[in-house]
This record gives structure tokens, C-alpha cells and sequence, in this order.
């Protein structure tokens, strides 16, 4: 009887480590994909001030 309960009491507390830990790993990859947008910006702008002034130079 109280190996019984003891399991459902582990299963219950693994459920509820399982779904925090996806939550957690949800976050991070969105921390992570917000990273890789804003890395993409900030090189959009280099190659578009490099292209500026490169036509600079070539006037």
C-alpha cells in the first residue's frame, strides 16, 4: 500500500519536474532565437554601412 502511494507521489513530482524543465527549455531557446535575430540585425547594418561606404570611396 505505501510502495503504492510512494510511486504515484514519484510519478506525480516527475510530471511536474518534466513540464518545468520544458518551460525552462522553451525560455532559453526563445532567449536564444531573439539573440540570433538581433545578431542578423546588427550585421544587416555593418553590410549596409560597409556598402555605403564603398560607394563613398568609389565617388
Amino acid at each position: 500500500m505505501k510502495k503504492a502511494m510512494q510511486d504515484r507521489v514519484d510519478k506525480n513530482r516527475n510530471q511536474r519536474n518534466q513540464k518545468a524543465h520544458e518551460k525552462t527549455v522553451a525560455r532559453s531557446d526563445t532567449k536564444r532565437y531573439i539573440t540570433q535575430l538581433a545578431n542578423v540585425k546588427d550585421l544587416q547594418e555593418v553590410q549596409r554601412w560597409l556598402d555605403n561606404r564603398m560607394s563613398e570611396l568609389k565617388d
